[in-house]
């Protein structure tokens, strides 16, 4: 347990950033006039993950492994800490449309229906909180494996 300590605080860390990320989507009215820009804005998550992997295989490495990890340490270590990521993303994303932004599945559906192309319940159907945790899951859970993978190869003791 004392090893995967650190992953459990990380995978918690990037869930905590996930809110902060929704939080300042929020600010930016990326949740309300804006909207339409969401998932573009949305995707430049992957900077502050970026960064936040790399530091975590960097303490990761240095504290656990005493600064020689291999290519395999260090890529379960991510993969890991990206499975307690999805743990607590659920939470995390209901934490957030209930607190951060309880109007933002009703702004999508209302411009999805401003378009004329999908009826209410089709809108009301793509846009609950099942199928926004399933579209978080299919992006951010790829996109920290591979961070989890690019950082782990740079991060590797070289022989």
């Amino acid at each position: 347990m004392t090893k995967l300590k650190l992953e459990i605080y990380w995978g918690f860390y990037l869930a905590f950033t996930f809110i902060v990320w929704m939080q300042v989507e929020r600010w930016l009215g990326f949740h309300t006039d804006k909207i339409i820009f969401q998932p573009i804005f949305s995707s430049l998550l992957f900077i502050p993950l970026t960064f936040l992997y790399w530091r975590a295989l960097f303490l990761k490495k240095q504290n656990d492994y005493k600064n020689t990890i291999t290519f395999q340490q260090s890529f379960i270590s991510s993969l890991l800490i990206t499975g307690v990521f999805a743990l607590f993303l659920p939470i995390a994303l209901y934490f957030s449309l209930k607190y951060i932004s309880p109007d933002l599945l009703q702004n999508f559906i209302a411009k999805t229906m401003q378009s004329g192309k999908i009826s209410l319940a089709e809108a009301q159907s793509y846009y609950n909180f099942k199928s926004l945790l399933l579209m978080n899951y299919s992006t951010l859970l790829p996109i920290g494996i591979i961070i989890g993978y690019v950082i782990s190869k740079k991060n590797a003791t070289k022989k």
